[in-house]
């Protein structure tokens, strides 16, 4: 299982029932028998008077988190909102993901090679890549997040691990600029500088 935060690539498009085309969207809306030309049956095979209809499509849309990107192409696509307002009874509550949005996704991943018909520029062939593969029994959870949301601070990658007196990584080499530069602003501010 894995969980991932980034911004959303569109690589194939699907239709939402606006007509816009999204990433991926999920449509919640009421039903009514009186508006409907055949009404629901419930459990029992009896006419129900009121029903929740949903309609959901998923594309194929990389997410991108600052160190690489892990692709999403999948049927079994659950998208929830994680601050969702009760169903208005004459609205559609369409939730989409569109290109460039913020989201979150959680669910089974392998490494693997893109699938053939999407390498490109910016996907390309030769790098493994985090293959989000959901299952009817262990299904993908897409969670469009707001523009306010953060995305997790990118690590430095070091080629070997550090040691004891061995050469300092990217991240060792500006922890230490920051630090100087907190004594420098220390030193001529203190006292022996008078100010």
């Amino acid at each position: 299982m894995v969980r991932i935060r980034g911004r959303v690539r569109t690589v194939r498009i699907v239709r939402a029932p606006d007509g816009t085309m999204v990433a991926a969207f999920r449509m919640r809306r009421r039903g009514r028998s009186r508006d409907a030309a055949t009404p629901q049956l419930s459990p029992t095979g009896q006419p129900m008077q009121r029903w929740i209809e949903e309609v959901s499509a998923c594309g194929a849309f990389l997410l991108d988190d600052g160190t690489g990107v892990a692709l999403v192409d999948d049927d079994a696509v659950d998208v929830e909102a994680l601050d969702v307002a009760p169903l208005p009874s004459a609205s559609d509550g369409t939730l989409a993901l569109r290109d460039g949005d913020l989201a979150e996704v959680l669910g089974p991943a392998t490494w693997g090679s893109p699938p053939p018909d999407m390498v490109d520029a910016r996907l390309p062939g030769d790098r493994p890549l985090l293959r989000f593969d959901g299952r009817p029994d262990a299904r993908l959870l897409v969670l469009p997040l707001p523009l306010t949301a953060m995305l997790p601070i990118a690590r430095f990658k070091a080629i070997l691990p550090s040691r004891p007196g061995s050469p300092p990584t990217r991240e060792h080499e500006a922890l230490a600029e920051m630090e100087a530069r907190g004594r420098a602003e220390a030193e001529t501010r203190g006292g022996s500088t008078g100010r």
